[in-house]
């Protein structure tokens, strides 16, 4: 899984919280992703914490994790570099991003991000080329049913009831307003292998699932293992910023689906004519709220 893509994953589940406690868990979890490797702590770990804690209510991270990562967190936001020449951003809670360019006559130009319809680091033509947000669920729906019925045909397996309707919310564009774009968090099917558990090959499993993932278009992943917990954990990245998360624990096993980002049908047309003032500007840094 990129580094990227785990800030990724992280943004959305954050995307998905009430609006009162949004922006400190992002920033917490931004900051545990950055300090993961001295802190001992796979990235992969607080990824997968911050899907489970955005779903379930449940902490993320131990108080004394917390702990150790709180001055870092004031360290990286009074860290950031001034922007060069001829941007300039403005951090703030009202205005959103803001960029002024001065062109060749002296003319300044100014954007505010706020309005912006996608998501910062979703490249919007890689949204309009994608699946539509209904195209994605059901794409999901699929994935993750041959994902099931492949891993059955191999060790045999009871699944437990039905996935649960995926919850879907609009995201922020991270750069002070919101997007038109949705986030899909997720759908999922949780089993108890048959199999005994010290039988399990985990990368026979990793296997399965990527060969089934490989036909939707999605990456592969290995089923890492956490340190302490004895759970193996993997993500696969797709297109669009879609995801499908993998936790192998014992003799149980989860395949999820969601997508960070996705287009309705509907908005097609409103999100290419809100692009349209965006388009001779570079993507500013989000914001840091």
């Amino acid at each position: 899984m990129t580094r990227r893509f785990d800030e990724r994953v992280v943004r959305v589940a954050a995307a998905t919280l009430p609006r009162s406690v949004r922006a400190t868990r992002r920033e917490e979890w931004l900051a545990d992703l950055e300090h993961a490797h001295e802190l001992g702590i796979p990235r992969s770990h607080v990824t997968r914490a911050a899907v489970r804690s955005a779903l379930t209510g449940r902490p993320a991270v131990s108080r004394r994790t917390r702990l150790a990562i709180g001055a870092t967190v004031v360290a990286a936001l009074s860290g950031l570099a001034p922007v060069v020449a001829v941007a300039a951003y403005t951090f703030d809670d009202l205005r959103g991003v803001v960029t002024t360019q001065t062109d060749a006559d002296g003319r300044e130009h100014t954007v505010h991000w706020r309005d912006y319809p996608g998501i910062a680091g979703l490249d919007a033509e890689e949204v309009l080329a994608g699946p539509s947000l209904e195209e994605g669920i059901a794409l999901g729906d699929a994935l993750v049913t041959e994902m099931r019925d492949a891993v059955t045909a191999e060790f045999g397996s009871t699944w437990a009831g039905s996935p649960r309707e995926p919850v879907i919310v609009t995201a922020e564009n991270h750069f002070g307003g919101m997007s038109l774009l949705r986030v899909v968090n997720a759908r999922d099917w949780s089993a108890d292998l048959s199999t005994p558990s010290a039988s399990i090959d985990p990368h026979g499993v990793a296997r399965i699932l990527n060969e089934v993932a490989a036909r939707f278009g999605f990456g592969a992943t290995a089923l890492e293992t956490e340190p302490g917990s004895g759970v193996r954990f993997g993500m696969l990245e797709g297109p669009v910023g879609q995801w499908v998360s993998v936790s192998l624990e014992q003799s149980s096993l989860s395949i999820m689906y969601g997508a960070n980002g996705l287009l309705a049908e509907a908005d097609r047309a409103e999100f290419v004519e809100r692009l349209e003032p965006f388009a001779d500007y570079p993507q500013p840094e989000p914001q840091v709220s």
